[in-house]
């Protein structure tokens, strides 16, 4: 659905697409692709990502990003420039901000800061999901342990 957002005293009109997004099981989503979290060469286990909302130039500048780790999964130890928030959906994960760990539950949420180490692992025995939220425009991630061959 697009709606027309018109703004007369500035003589400015903004096309918006509306999009309901549904969730038809744990980790899917209708009508987008789940995909493995990282490239080849990325110091990770047993995740996956899905991109939920990409803006157009005249929307929003965040991206909302839905992941999801396997039991004994995690993903790769990294810094960047940008924060971002992470906001658990489903199971019991932790979460590495700087030094320490911290369990995330259902509806918890964890700023990242700028620069800061951080990681997520899951050491349950079920899935673990989470929303990641970051500016659309980034600075990419530094990894900060490389996978061994």
């Amino acid at each position: 659905m697009v709606f027309l957002e018109q703004h007369k005293d500035k003589g400015v009109s903004i096309m918006h697409s509306l999009r309901i997004l549904k969730q038809i099981k744990n980790g899917e989503w209708e009508g987008l692709k789940k995909t493995i979290y990282k490239p080849d060469g990325s110091h990770f286990s047993g995740t996956t990502r899905t991109i939920l909302y990409t803006p157009s130039e005249s929307e929003a500048g965040f991206e909302v990003r839905y992941f999801e780790i396997k039991p004994g999964g995690y993903t790769s130890l990294e810094k960047h420039r940008h924060i971002h928030f992470v906001i658990s959906k489903r199971g019991e994960g932790e979460v590495k901000i700087g030094r320490d760990w911290q369990m995330l539950t259902p509806n918890s949420i964890a700023l990242i800061p700028p620069n800061c180490p951080h990681q997520l692992r899951n050491n349950s025995d079920k899935m673990f999901g989470f929303y990641c939220i970051v500016d659309h425009l980034r600075d990419k991630p530094i990894e900060l342990l490389k996978k061994t061959e």
